[in-house]
């Protein structure tokens, strides 16, 4: 089967699944006793952040979320390895 799909269908497709991501984020905060305003940042790790994503994170945490490729957070953790070595 081949379906094109346009980038607002899939926004409308994946809406409601990350809008339920929320409701653990939510609670492992409270578990935590953090308040979503004093987190001093928000890594997005993906090659292509969903614009969704990001508008969720501006919203709850209430800042800009930092956009990081997976190529750079698997050169961070090997120049960390070679220094604890």
């Amino acid at each position: 089967m081949q379906v094109k799909l346009t980038r607002a269908k899939l926004e409308q497709l994946v809406d409601d699944l990350l809008q339920r991501t929320m409701a653990p984020v939510k609670q492992a905060l409270a578990d935590a006793g953090v308040d979503p305003r004093k987190i001093d940042e928000v890594v997005l790790v993906a090659l292509d952040a969903h614009a969704k994503v990001q508008q969720l994170v501006r919203e709850f945490f209430g800042k800009e979320p930092h956009k990081a490729s997976t190529r750079m957070k698997s050169s961070r953790s090997a120049r960390r390895s070679r220094a604890a070595s």
